[in-house]
């Protein structure tokens, strides 16, 4: 799996792309159109693509059943889960905190069970959904590439 590819995911759908990101990614669209880009997909007042489980399972409330399986799984394996300042996440079962763990894992048997257990049942779907809705370059490649390697 690539690694950078995951963490890359992690950071599109968490917080806006920056400058350093921006040139980094050879985007050329500008700042403000990525920002808007970032805040119609993911944040509102009514996102097109809320990367949520809880959301995308159709649970009544951000957070819930999908949030409390993924704690207990963090702290089955012994994994403090910890959100950066400033990234738009409003609780753990956020696609980029679990894509961010699954990095941080590594391969192996608990990435493994991530994976199954929590990211795939709706992310592929998700991602799917993420780069037919996208309407700038960074997100549909990514969605893309994000998809292909948890697959």
């Amino acid at each position: 799996m690539n690694g950078d590819v995951i963490l890359l995911m992690s950071r599109l759908v968490s917080t806006e792309i920056d400058a350093p990101l921006r040139e980094a990614l050879g985007c050329p669209e500008p700042l403000e159109d990525l920002s808007a880009e970032f805040c119609r997909l993911f944040v509102g007042p009514r996102p097109v693509c809320p990367p949520y489980a809880s959301v995308q399972r159709g649970e009544p409330m951000i957070g819930g059943r999908a949030e409390r399986r993924l704690k207990e799984f963090a702290a089955r394996h012994g994994l403090d889960v910890v959100v950066p300042p400033g990234f738009a996440v409003l609780a753990l079962d956020h696609l980029g905190v679990e894509l961010a763990l699954l990095h941080h894992l590594g391969p192996g048997p608990v990435a493994e069970e991530l994976l199954d257990d929590h990211v795939r049942p709706w992310a592929l779907g998700y991602l799917r959904s993420l780069e037919e809705a996208s309407r700038l370059e960074p997100y549909v490649s990514a969605a893309r590439w994000c998809r292909e390697e948890i697959t």
